[in-house]
């Protein structure tokens, strides 16, 4: 916005690469570099924008320099009603204009993907019964899957099976089935259908979506929790994240498999940057637990404690968050907090036994022993 030659060649490498970062992003249509430049310098009205592209949002910024600071600003605009789904000022100084350049499209590209599809999911809800098609049914899935709880995962299930129904090469659509499934065979009693569904929607889902981040990172982490190939479900991670770096919940789903296979530093490096991306995100839970479990398997039991509480704040539905809370309280000898946590355990899911959660555990067998130890000492059933 100050007309310095200097400031308008950062500002065109700023756009050029959040186009070539978000188009990473298969579920996004990303308009190309030249029609988006057809508006710079332009009076923009958003609404005309987004009908003439064809889209459905629009990312809208401007720099500023002040001495050696720079400051962005941008907003992602739903462009039918010209209505705010996200807004941020990011500053940095400019000593380095390429290091401050791809930390800012770090930044807003790790924003917009969640923000793009709690908005998603949003007009999905508001859409007609008769309506909706494969790709509403995914979206009005996802918070029924997020919530991670027996009750909500039946009604996640009903509408991903409707999603595949109209399209069964929904890759994305078997991922989350395959999730569904497995939150179902841990928690409800480890029918073996689910175990067989879960790991037929996870083979779908690798099959159908090779180049698709988030179904790579959830079919992976799945699998894993079945196999325990952690080496396997590695290998897949790393390729969802090499298609999508900038992905939060592929960075999520590494932690946890890094953290249930003792890479205790790597999860704890994923699972930060999980964050980092995306600090509003449902699946917070995810990296939270990672963080839990790194630092318990490092004897940190202070720090475990207090990630196991981020982790229970981010869903306070997730019954293996206050078992984890519960353990790590006693280990510091602090039975108050452990009974209290145990307590709530018990609330949110009524059929738990410590055998079962052993059972349920997706690490080595003297690691889950050693939860299972501290379980032991607080009034549980066994």
């Amino acid at each position: 916005m100050s007309g310095d030659p200097q400031q308008d060649y950062f500002a065109d490498g700023l756009v050029e690469d959040l186009i070539t970062e978000l188009a990473k992003i298969p579920s996004l249509f990303v308009i190309a570099r030249n029609s988006s430049y057809f508006y710079k310098g332009r009076p923009v009205d958003v609404k005309q924008v987004a009908r003439e592209l064809g889209v459905r949002y629009v990312l809208e910024g401007s720099v500023r320099q002040s001495a050696n600071r720079i400051r962005i600003t941008g907003q992602l605009l739903e462009g039918t009603g010209a209505t705010h789904v996200w807004a941020d000022r990011l500053e940095g100084f400019a000593e380095d204009l390429f290091d401050l350049q791809d930390r800012f499209v770090t930044s807003i590209v790790g924003a917009l993907e969640p923000s793009i599809r709690r908005a998603e999911i949003e007009r999905a809800l508001r859409k007609r019964p008769d309506a909706l098609d494969a790709y509403d049914l995914y979206l009005k899935a996802l918070p029924h899957t997020y919530a991670n709880s027996p009750a909500e995962t039946q009604k996640a299930l009903l509408l991903l099976e409707a999603a595949l129904k109209r399209d069964p090469n929904y890759a994305l659509a078997h991922a989350y089935a395959a999730w569904c499934h497995e939150q179902s065979y841990f928690r409800c009693g480890f029918d073996e259908r689910d175990k067989t569904l879960a790991l037929e929607h996870c083979n779908a889902a690798l099959n159908l979506g090779v180049d698709d981040p988030q179904a790579l990172s959830i079919a992976a982490f799945v699998k894993s929790n079945f196999t325990h190939d952690y080496d396997a479900a590695i290998i897949v991670l790393d390729r969802a994240l090499e298609l999508n770096h900038n992905s939060a919940l592929a960075y999520g789903f590494s932690a946890l498999v890094n953290a249930h296979s003792e890479r205790n530093e790597r999860a704890i490096e994923h699972a930060l940057l999980a964050l980092r991306l995306s600090p509003f995100d449902p699946l917070n839970y995810h990296p939270y637990c990672a963080l839990t479990l790194a630092h318990w398997f490092s004897g940190r039991f202070g720090e475990a404690a207090t990630y196991a509480a981020l982790a229970v704040g981010a869903n306070p539905n997730f019954s293996v968050a206050y078992a984890y809370f519960a353990a790590a309280q006693v280990e510091l000898n602090n039975f108050e907090a452990a009974g209290e946590a145990a307590k709530r355990l018990v609330e949110i899911a009524p059929s738990f036994t410590i055998g079962g959660f052993t059972r349920m555990g997706p690490f080595r067998p003297a690691s889950i022993q050693s939860l299972a130890n501290a379980l032991g000492k607080l009034p549980l059933p066994p």
